[in-house]
């Protein structure tokens, strides 16, 4: 059954695909009059008029087919299963050892989209380029010129195309992510990789356009942009300026949305981002054929924004209720909402603190969504405060930490939209569900648990049995990790048995994921008040050099190490685990997963994994590469991935 927002965003991607194809037919046919510097489509029923009518109705109806396509897709879990998988190739094609395979940073669903768009575009430059290019009498001047200027309009045409995709994934309340349930990471990826290569064909169609002036000399380019000495008569002189000022706003744009600008400036890219509202403003007064393909991502654009508009309003109905910092390092951010937030496992909100900053809205994974009475609930996430005291994270703690017990005198308002996002399989239908994440990675993963635990409580009014274990494995450097509010309230919300957590400590332990024998010797030799100073994190004050006092326990059921701190002088709860050593993959699923991968005797069925992920690409590597061995082994592995960048 379907949900009311997923008919509702159903409808609004109808109207978008329905409504775009509609107003661009009618405007190619109907209207004769340019209302821009450059009309390919008019006058109506010439040549170009009927090849943009063939052009627009092809693009409309690839994205019904694909719509569809995804929606048979998804309503197959194993059709659905496949294509979410990351694309791998043997390890032996690229010298390396067969167990290790090459995981390219796309899934096969993705990888689809991008072949079928890149033929549609190329089916569309080579359509323009026939047209063009087809005998015709020769005119004095320059045949260098009359080429480049022949292949500067073939290039123009897939600029449209490029428009198209680069607007569809964007908005963050999307029929797309929602309706077909496509990973906000995924569509993020798509909308990168059609942005780079647009920005490639724009500097090929820019300097042909060049290459067709040089002949004409330096004096060409003042006339045929800014009109000097040939005073522009009416729009239709703008229309070189207008591509200009299209390119020029793109490339700042474009810069502004380098991976090393992006993640170490994400204010900057956001507000320099707006550079490509003006580019595609640019764009359309440049050329009208652009307007025909914009319009499903504008009308998506525009109902995002009234939707933002309405969460807006809503900010009274949620205040933040208390910010801890745990000894852990992290911030735990509990909000106060008037009811029960639903949410399901990998979701994600954008939260905006008007006291703080009144346009800023950062993305955090919903950690726990608990009920406090019965009439209000709780949302809880981790947040990890930036070194920067001018960034966002860090002024949370600056303006609402006090002490590690502080409650807010006032609640303060705050502005959560969403959630968004989806796991990529349905963590009730699986035997068992293995959670690898590093650092604040483990917030969704948190999630995953809280939803889980939930639907226990609920068992009498859900048709679908839990997963028989619960694996969390989380990689960090952040001290005290098993002293973590959020496990102290999952250990409590768990049937005994069923929850297990183990923690691996890097923090003084290089990140190399690589599998090394020596790993597990080195966690079965370790004995009682034996560890070593040298594997703890280097005390800074006498109460680090305190704390760092540790006795180790031998786990009876895997002979491997439990840390716990004297300082603290508190119970580790059941089922978690710390262990000082970096994460061995190919050891820990052998050792902690494969172990609960059983079936009934006489059961035909296999036994089901869901894999969640959400750490570091080193270690998602081999996460994959033993993701795929266990299902040559006959395990049916279903994997969702998350990804820290934005």
């Amino acid at each position: 059954m379907f949900a009311r927002r997923d008919i509702g965003m159903f409808i609004l991607g109808f109207v978008a695909l329905v409504g775009g194809f509609g107003v661009s037919i009618s405007m190619i046919m109907k209207d004769p009059k340019c209302r821009v510097s450059s009309c390919l489509d008019k006058p109506i029923g010439s040549p170009r008029n009927h090849m943009v009518i063939v052009c627009v109705s092809i693009y409309y109806a690839y994205l019904l087919a694909m719509v569809l396509s995804l929606f048979v897709i998804r309503r197959n879990q194993s059709l659905d299963a496949w294509f979410r998988q990351r694309l791998s190739l043997p390890g032996t094609l690229f010298l390396r050892k067969a167990s290790q395979r090459v995981h390219l940073p796309l899934s096969i669903g993705e990888f689809t989209f991008l072949i079928t768009a890149t033929m549609l575009l190329l089916w569309e430059f080579a359509y323009f380029t026939h047209f063009y290019f087809k005998p015709a009498p020769s005119r004095p001047g320059s045949k260098l010129a009359a080429f480049f200027n022949k292949f500067t309009h073939s290039t123009g045409h897939p600029l449209n195309v490029f428009i198209g995709f680069v607007l569809l994934p964007v908005s963050r309340n999307s029929p797309i992510a929602t309706f077909l349930r496509i990973p906000f990471d995924g569509a993020l990826r798509v909308h990168r990789i059609m942005g780079n290569g647009m920005f490639a064909w724009t500097m090929v169609h820019f300097l042909s356009y060049i290459i067709k002036l040089s002949p004409k000399g330096g004096s060409a380019y003042s006339a045929d942009l800014f009109g000097i000495n040939s005073p522009f008569e009416d729009l239709g002189d703008y229309m070189d300026l207008f591509g200009l000022l299209a390119a020029i706003s793109f490339t700042i744009g474009f810069l502004a949305a380098l991976p090393w600008v992006r993640r170490r400036h994400y204010n900057l890219f956001l507000f320099l981002h707006i550079f490509m509202l003006i580019m595609i403003v640019f764009a359309i007064l440049h050329s009208d054929t652009n307007f025909y393909y914009c319009v499903p991502g504008v009308i998506l654009w525009v109902a995002d924004l009234v939707l933002r508009f309405f969460a807006r309003r809503r900010k009274t109905e949620m205040a933040i209720e208390r910010v801890t910092k745990e000894e852990t390092g992290f911030l735990r951010l509990d909000i106060q909402t008037s009811k029960f937030f639903k949410f399901k496992p990998g979701q994600y909100v954008f939260l905006n603190i008007p006291s703080i900053s009144a346009l800023e809205y950062h993305p955090f994974s919903i950690a726990a969504s608990t009920v406090s009475s019965p009439t209000s609930g709780q949302l809880s996430f981790l947040i990890a405060p930036s070194w920067r005291t001018s960034e966002w994270t860090s002024r949370i703690e600056s303006r609402f930490v006090k002490d590690a017990s502080a409650q807010l005198a006032e609640a303060a308002p705050i502005v959560v939209e969403g959630p968004f996002g989806h796991c990529g399989f349905d963590v009730m239908s699986v035997d068992v569900v293995a959670c690898f994440v590093s650092g604040t990675g483990v917030a969704p993963a948190f999630g995953v648990a809280c939803y889980i635990a939930d639907q226990i409580a609920l068992a009498s009014e859900s048709k679908k049995k839990p997963p028989k274990k619960v694996l969390i494995f989380w990689s960090t450097r952040a001290p005290h990790a098993l002293h973590s509010s959020f496990l102290v309230d999952l250990a409590k919300r768990f049937p005994e048995g069923m929850l297990e957590v183990h923690v691996f400590d890097t923090s003084s332990n290089k990140e190399v994921f690589e599998p090394a024998s020596e790993a597990t010797t080195n966690i079965t030799n370790i004995t009682t008040n034996n560890t070593s100073e040298s594997t703890l994190m280097p005390p800074t004050s006498a109460l680090d050099k305190r704390q760092s006092r540790r006795s180790i326990k031998a786990d009876a059921a895997f002979g491997e190490p439990v840390v716990t701190t004297q300082a603290a002088a508190r119970v580790v709860p059941a089922g978690m685990h710390r262990r000082p050593t970096r994460v061995v993959v190919p050891d820990t699923f052998q050792k902690f997963v494969v172990p609960h991968l059983t079936v009934s005797e006489g059961s035909a069925s296999k036994p089901k994994l869901g894999v969640f992920i959400c750490a570091a690409e080193g270690l998602r590597r081999h996460i994959r590469d033993s993701c795929h061995a266990a299902g040559k082994n006959g395990v049916n592995v279903q994997v969702h991935e998350e990804a820290f960048a934005m």
